[in-house]
């Protein structure tokens, strides 16, 4: 019985596999390492090798992997074996860790299709990207207006709630919603990264 088999594998610039030691930046532990940092993650098939592009954070790789498990298969019965959680594409029976991450990852997608306005009052989660794609968890000062043009708010951890920057001024363009919990699933600290040094969120 054939097996497929489908990981992600953490790549340097140069697309090259990366099995260093690196920080939440991606930059090597050890500079004497060769590492020339960590700055992505790639989904790799056993039968046809690495799929697709690369992506810039490793829960946006993990969905794509049991999906290329389903397009690659042979036609005869075969077995994938799982070395990371699924997102509810895999096939055979949801084990308990698999219903919590397809959980997770369904009530992700909903927030970020159907964002809950933000009117004022609570945490918002912040536009990091142009395309939306990493949002972070922000909190507004106090008497800040949702129909102002710049909102200052600083940005925080989206579990333990420790200031991770200073006060910025954010476009309200850049406010995707109100915070949910949901929405951690696409934050650098999820991702295991710093957030960029030099973030501008007026723009």
């Amino acid at each position: 019985m054939a097996r497929i088999t489908v990981r992600v594998e953490p790549r340097h610039a140069d697309n090259s596999r990366c099995e260093h030691d690196v920080k939440p930046s991606g930059k090597p532990r050890d500079p004497a390492s060769g590492c020339t940092g960590r700055t992505a993650y790639a989904v790799v098939c056993s039968p046809v090798g690495k799929v697709d592009e690369p992506h810039g954070l490793r829960v946006l790789a993990e969905p794509a992997s049991p999906r290329t498990a389903t397009a690659t298969r042979p036609s005869r019965p075969h077995r994938v074996t799982a070395r990371f959680r699924r997102c509810g594409h895999g096939t055979g029976p949801l084990r308990p860790g698999d219903q919590k991450a397809v959980a997770e990852f369904t009530a992700m997608l909903t927030a970020r299709q159907r964002p809950t306005p933000w009117t004022g009052h609570g945490d918002v989660a912040v536009r990091i990207t142009s395309d939306g794609r990493v949002l972070e968890r922000g909190r507004p000062a106090e008497g800040q207006q949702p129909a102002a043009d710049l909102v200052a708010l600083v940005l925080i951890h989206p579990d333990n709630e420790t200031a991770l920057t200073s006060t910025l001024h954010c476009a309200r363009t850049r406010i995707h919603g109100a915070w949910t919990d949901s929405y951690r699933l696409l934050t650098h600290t999820v991702a295991g990264r710093d957030l960029p040094p030099d973030i501008d969120l007026t723009i």
